[in-house]
Parts: C-alpha cells; structure tokens; sequence
C-alpha cells in the first residue's frame, strides 16, 4: 500500500531513513489521537510497524540539548577576546600615537608611527637620565636672611699677649731655666742675620759673622752642643713632675696689670670679667665666656656706646726671650662654645693704635650627607659642641701625644705634660709638620656654624698734645713720653654694626619633587602620557588574565 509522504509529514511522522520513505518515527507533535487509534485507521501496516526504530532519545530532549550548548556558546561569546580586548584599549589608550601603530591602513603609515614613537621614547629617556643625574649630583642652593633683633648675645673676646713671660715674673726664677731651653741665644743670632742681611751698613753682615766666630771661640762647645748640655744638665731642676700648663698659668702675663680701662656699655667692668684661659699663644683672657660665674652679656643697641672698651698696656718694656718678635696683642672675636684658635685665626692690634672693632653676626646652617656639604655634628670628649676648631684642637692633640709620648702645655689629654726639653724638641717640630699636613685630620663641616664678620678701623694714639699734657704733667721730656705710650699703650673698642643677624641656610636644589615634576613633564612631553598611563597597561593586562580564567573555568564545568 503505497503511503502519502505528504500527509505523514503533516502529522508529525518523520522518517528514519533519508532513502527512503517506507518508515517513519511517530512524534509526539498531535496529542489529539494515540498511536495506537492511528494504527487502527489503516494506514500503517504490522509490517512497517515491526520495523520501525525506537531511538534513545526523543527529538525534544535532543532539541533541548541543542538549545543549553547554545546558550553556552552565547555565554563564552559574552566574554570578550584579547584581540576584542586590545582593539577597544588601543582607542582608548591615553597614549598619543600609539594606536597608530596597530591600525588597518597603509603600512607606511604604521612604520612612520612607529618610528616617531621610538624616537619619543629616546629623547624620554636622555632627559630623564640627565633629571635623574642632577639628582644624585645632590646640588644645594642657600638662602639669606637677614634677621632683626631687640637683642643680641654678646660674642666672646680672647685677647693674648705676644709675650708669653714678663720679666718681673721671670727674672731669678725657675723661669730662666725654662726659657733657656726654650728661647736660647742661638734663636736670637740667627734673627739677628735676617734682619740685617741687606743692611745699608757696609760689611755689617760680615761683621756679625765674625763676631759669631768669636764667640764659638771663647766657648768650649758650639751652640747645638750648648743645647745638648741643657737638655743633659742634670742640676736643672726640672723633673718629670714638672707642670708646664701650670707653669705658663702662673709665669704669663696678668690681667690685672694688663687692663688700665674697661668699661661694658658705659658701666666699669675688670678683671673679674675675664677668663684665664691656655692657649698656643699663651695665657690668653677671654671677655664674657660664658662659662660658671660669667653670665652671657647681651645687648640692645649697636654702636660704640654698648661695646666693650678697652685700655690695654702691652707691656713691652718687660717683654722677656725671644720666642716672638712682634709686640702688641693677638684678638679673636668667637662664639662662646667655640674654643679659640688665636694663633690661625685671630687678628693683631699693636701698641700706638686705637681700634675699632665692627661686629655682624651670622649663623649658617648646613646640609649633612648626601649633600656636597656633608655636615655632621661629631662628638668630641671634653668639647660640649662640635666645632671645626674644637676638632682641629682634638686632632692636633692626638697627633702630638702619638709623636711625642705626651701633651703639649695648651692641649687637654690623657697623656702625661711635656717638660720644656720635649716643647723644643718634639712638640714644636711636631706642630710645624701638622700645618704643613692638610689630610692628616677629618674634621667635617658643623651642620650649624655661628661666625662673627669682623670690620676693623683704626686710629693713631695718644695723639700728640694729650702726650704732650702727660710729660709736662710727669716731667718728663715729651719725645721720651710719646714714645713710651706709643710703645705700650693701645685701645680696643668692639661693638655690634647692626642690630641683627644674617641667617644662611643651604636648602636643597633639586629635591625628589622636583625630580618627579620634571620626568612628568617629560613624559608628557613627548608622549603625551601620565601615570595614569601606566595604570591603563596594568588594567588590560588585569582584563586579560581574569576573561582567561573565566573561559577555563566553564569550560571545565561544561566537560564535568
């Protein structure tokens, strides 16, 4: 019986065979008869009903499946690709002509692009190299200051005699003994020559040669011997308990008989007023140190009237050996907690003058490592502050007690004191080759210098009818009066210019803001890029690892 193709198709029967059309599958598509009332109308035979195939699976269970694995593959195609993902970062990428690079179009252009890109990039990082040179070359830049004040602390005055013995203190004492080791007459012969070594006077050097000869003559030994015999005489009484700091405190010139006037903003001050203290130049006497029982002066006007007035007899006329051949006295203007160093850095006034002592006090500030200053504020036993001339003292005391076993008479230590044979014969060379040796101390720079810029003025006195007036008044003939005061006598007056203090401080030049500012710049200079830029790479590769991880994770829920 043949069948109508049409008709089955119509009523939801499908073939099983493409071939041919003999047997079809029965679909659940018209609920209205059963399959069994359609088998009773006739139109399938037992035949082709034995025949028919039963598949495991039904059409709507397998449409179904079809339809999850579609939904699926529309779920992964929600999840973008890293193509997809790089082509939507190149548009909006933030940095300028990159994206060129990547575009559809001639390629021509993209090598211009990419060409112009690299070029960007270089003179990005020359720049950057020569910020980040400047940089670590740590340059500094200083600022002034100039700070007004109702007051200011009163510096301290260290005044020395040139002389470091008077004679009256001297003469048939212990004391002879001592200079003759110290200042024999060997130091004055060879003075002698070098002041008259181009004398007018005919043949007077010639003269003083022989009369050198002569008296090696007369004498067993020469000169260097001489010294031998002093060093070796035992009748010197001069042992190893000898004190020679002690002995300069004692034996050099007093205040008292120094000072003539003093007086401190218009009032008297004294000696009471000063300080002993030693030093390379001797007993030395410092104006308001501001150590026990001397309070710090200060003042609260400039000018002459609130400054520290002095008459100071030099004293010359019991000048005693020959160590030093100037006279007058040696002045250093310091800051209290810096000890003085007279013989470096003090300046000279002389008998006969009237000086005047101008003051501007400054106060620099500077910057510690890894700048070029390199400050640094160093402990040092026996100084309550660092200071460029506290180290130099330590140095030099150091370098002396390793040369010479011990301390000289100005330098503080635990080594035993120098008797006067060592002062000559080790100390004194030893100082000489410490000059003379520049790297030989690391005393850096204080992160806080206080330093008082001197201006001096000067004027001849007594003038010539006070002295006049004096030698009628003492009977005495007026040159012999002007000389004697001109020889002895002189005047120091030291006082504040301006009421203020000039601040220096070092800053630095290029700090690291500075640094971060310019490669900024830089970078959006050639690049027309920031930092945030760099977030915008850091957040596409983010996209890309999490999407990456998404499409593993179902496809492993799909396979389980």
């Amino acid at each position: 019986m043949p069948f109508d193709t049409d008709w089955f198709n119509s009523r939801g029967f499908y073939p099983l065979d493409t071939k041919g059309a003999d047997e079809y599958l029965v679909v659940v598509k018209t609920p209205q008869k059963s399959f069994f009332e359609i088998l009773q109308s006739g139109f399938i035979s037992s035949h082709n009903i034995s025949n028919m195939s039963c598949p495991q699976q039904s059409p709507r269970k397998k449409k179904a499946k079809e339809a999850n694995s579609d939904d699926e593959e529309d779920q992964e195609e929600d999840i973008p690709t890293t193509y997809e993902l790089w082509q939507d970062f190149l548009h909006s990428l933030t940095l300028h002509g990159f994206r060129f690079i990547f575009e559809e179009g001639p390629k021509i252009r993209r090598i211009f692009w990419l060409l112009i890109l690299i070029l960007a990039v270089m003179m990005l990082l020359l720049q950057g190299k020569k910020s980040i040179q400047k940089f670590f070359d740590r340059p500094t830049t200083t600022t002034v200051q100039v700070e007004f004040l109702d007051q200011i602390v009163f510096p301290a005055v260290s005044i020395c005699n040139f002389n470091l013995f008077p004679y009256y203190l001297i003469n048939g004492t212990i004391g002879e003994k001592v200079m003759s080791i110290l200042a024999p007459q060997k130091y004055i012969d060879n003075k002698e020559e070098v002041l008259f070594a181009r004398s007018p006077i005919p043949n007077f050097l010639n003269y003083l040669r022989r009369r050198r000869r002569r008296r090696e003559k007369d004498t067993k030994k020469g000169d260097d011997d001489d010294d031998v015999d002093v060093l070796d005489d035992t009748s010197i009484d001069i042992d190893d308990s000898f004190d020679f700091a002690q002995f300069v405190r004692t034996h050099g010139h007093r205040i008292d008989h120094m000072i003539k006037k003093c007086r401190w903003k218009s009032q008297p001050c004294g000696p009471e007023n000063f300080t002993a203290v030693i030093t390379e130049f001797g007993l030395c006497y410092t104006f308001n140190s501001g150590l026990k029982g001397h309070p710090l002066l200060k003042v609260q006007r400039a000018g002459v009237d609130y400054a520290l007035r002095l008459s100071l007899s030099v004293q010359q006329d019991q000048y005693y050996g020959s160590l030093r051949d100037s006279s007058g006295f040696k002045v250093m203007v310091h800051d209290q907690e810096e000890p003085p160093l007279i013989n470096e850095l003090g300046f000279a006034i002389q008998p006969g003058t009237h000086t005047f002592c101008g003051l501007r006090k400054e106060v620099m500030h500077n910057l510690p490592r890894p700048f070029k200053t390199a400050c640094e504020d160093k402990h040092l036993a026996g100084f309550k502050k660092y200071t460029k001339s506290a180290c130099l003292l330590k140095c030099r005391a150091d370098y002396i007690i390793g040369m010479c076993k011990c301390r000289s008479y100005d330098l503080e230590g635990e080594a035993p004191p120098c008797l006067p044979q060592q002062v000559k014969n080790c100390v004194w060379p030893a100082m000489e080759i410490f000059r003379n040796e520049s790297n030989n101390c690391e005393c850096p720079v204080p992160c806080e210098i206080t330093k008082y810029q001197v201006q001096l003025s000067y004027a001849q006195t007594p003038a010539k009818h006070f002295s006049e007036v004096l030698a009628k008044r003492k009977h005495v003939r007026k040159d012999v009066m002007r000389h004697y005061l001109r020889d002895n006598f002189l005047e120091l007056d030291v006082y504040f210019e301006e009421m203020q203090v000039t601040l220096i401080t070092q800053r630095p030049a290029y700090d690291q803001e500075s640094l971060f500012g310019d490669i900024g710049g830089q970078v959006g200079l050639f690049l027309g890029a920031s930092i945030l830029t760099v977030l915008e790479f850091g957040d596409l590769l983010a996209r890309i690892i999490v999407n990456k991880i998404k499409r593993n994770q179902r496809r492993h829920a799909r396979t389980v």
